[in-house]
């Protein structure tokens, strides 16, 4: 409580001074504050404002913030000497107001109504005040301790926490805190735990597997009752095991390890080497696989002494001109070449076997004139008809070779023809014959030197109705005919 009133003292020893006349050199109008005292004491107002540098004055130095006090300007002293004569008036202060604040230092103002004109200077005063030195202290709440145990454990219980009205403490007729000092909550709403309980034995799995020694299993669950809310699991094993056995299992085969290689099938240069080996680790059982793989593994030899190489002929140059005086009838020689390098002869290997050159006679025709020279003659045709007489023909042409630039052509006949012979003799005709030379005549020629009469038997000479195989028909024939 002392400390409070030290407090209250020095700040009204700040606000208010004693009296006298306190000069300023800045004035704000607007917030009617003044700054920059002039440290010098002056008889009065006049005085004050009378200095070159002075704007306003004090006669109580009230402070408003730092190094800032209220203050009325020099203004206002010509303008109260000079209100009488000018063309503004002001009216009557009016009554101070009430002070700013029930307790402890305030400040309290007065003004006056501006009567003519355009008054200058201000319309308000202020002046500091206390109604009450103390203020009242309306208590505040202080902190919520820490919440205390809760009365249950699960289900649901109480817990209580508490504060106090220290901060501050209601003084000087203050008031109390409003509310309480005490707040309660649940606490512990979950349920309470519950510990799992085992289930009965399950009956004994299947075995694992399906040949050979294995493992079959029996099971229970924790869930009679499960365990809930925190409870504990059940203690004991879930599981049993024990051994089972169904059949054999196959057993597949496996391979041995591979042999040693085999030595190398040549003596030089590139040759084969291998190796084996066996599935008998373990030979296949109880219908088990044979093994995957090759039994035998075949791989290139190579020795550093390379094998003899054969030489073999390259390809035939092209035949060279003919030595042949040209259209001269003598024949001349054309040769062509190659060489053993396909390839060389190599480490020892035999050479080629053979001629390296060919030689040909040749004659050296071209553009020559060549004679014609008949080809051979061509087999028989067929005879004319089929009785009586008849001739055949064969032809041979003039194309081995055919004459060539200016060359003769072939000498004799093309074409040679012949009697058919063998042939029977054509039926005799009952319906007479013809006589005489022209009738005769006219018949052998129809028959277009094939023979006589029209050959269909229809009309035969009276001479020959007997016996005409012996009556050649030469008449068709040409000068190249010759007989069969």
């Amino acid at each position: 409580m002392y400390q409070t009133l030290g407090v209250c003292f020095v700040v009204l020893l700040v606000l208010v001074a004693v009296q006298g006349e306190y000069c300023f050199r800045k004035y704000k109008g607007r917030h009617g504050v003044c700054k920059g005292q002039i440290r010098k004491n002056f008889r009065n107002k006049e005085a004050c404002c009378k200095q070159h540098n002075a704007v306003a004055f004090n006669e109580i130095k009230v402070k408003k913030g730092r190094n800032a006090y209220v203050c009325t300007p020099c203004k206002k002293l010509f303008e109260v000497h000079t209100s009488v004569n000018s063309k503004w008036k002001w009216g009557p202060w009016s009554d101070w107001g009430a002070c700013s604040v029930s307790c402890q230092a305030g400040y309290k103002k007065r003004t006056r109504p501006c009567l003519k004109g355009k008054c200058k200077g201000t319309p308000e005063q202020m002046h500091p005040c206390m109604d009450k030195q103390w203020c009242p202290v309306d208590g505040s709440w202080g902190p919520w301790f820490p919440w205390q145990g809760c009365s249950a454990s699960c289900k649901g219980g109480r817990q209580n926490r508490y504060r106090y009205c220290n901060n501050p403490r209601p003084e000087n007729g203050g008031l109390y805190c409003h509310g309480t000092n005490t707040d309660i909550r649940g606490c512990n709403a979950k349920p309470c735990a519950v510990n799992g309980g085992w289930s009965e034995w399950s009956g004994f799995s299947v075995c694992s597997q399906t040949c050979g020694w294995s493992i079959q299993t029996r099971q229970r669950t924790c869930n009679n009752p499960p365990p809930e809310h925190g409870g504990h699991w059940c203690k004991g094993k879930d599981m049993i095991k024990r051994r089972c056995f169904e059949r054999k299992c196959p057993v597949h085969g496996g391979w041995s390890l591979w042999s040693d290689w085999t030595k190398c099938s040549v003596s030089c240069g590139t040759g084969k080497v291998k190796r084996s080996r066996d599935c008998n680790s373990p030979y296949p059982k109880y219908g088990g696989q044979d093994c995957h793989g090759k039994t035998i593994e075949v791989k290139g030899c190579q020795h550093t002494r390379p094998c003899p190489i054969d030489g073999r002929w390259s390809d035939w140059s092209d035949f060279s001109k003919c030595s042949a005086v040209p259209c001269s009838g003598v024949n001349g020689e054309k040769k062509r070449s190659r060489s053993c390098t396909n390839p060389r002869p190599m480490y020892n290997g035999r050479y080629c076997t053979g001629s390296s050159v060919d030689r040909e006679k040749c004659a050296n025709d071209v553009g020559c004139p060549v004679n014609g020279s008949w080809c051979e003659w061509k087999d028989w045709g067929a005879c004319g008809q089929t009785c009586g007489n008849a001739i055949q023909l064969h032809r041979r042409h003039c194309k081995c070779p055919a004459p060539l630039n200016g060359g003769k052509p072939c000498e004799g006949p093309e074409v040679e023809s012949r009697i058919c012979t063998a042939l029977p003799k054509c039926p005799t005709v009952s319906r007479g014959c013809r006589r005489g030379g022209s009738e005769s005549g006219s018949a052998m020629k129809s028959g277009s030197g094939v023979g006589s009469g029209s050959g269909d038997g229809s009309d035969v000479d009276c001479d020959q109705e007997t016996d005409d195989s012996d009556t050649a028909n030469p008449s068709g024939s040409g000068s190249g005919s010759k007989r069969g």
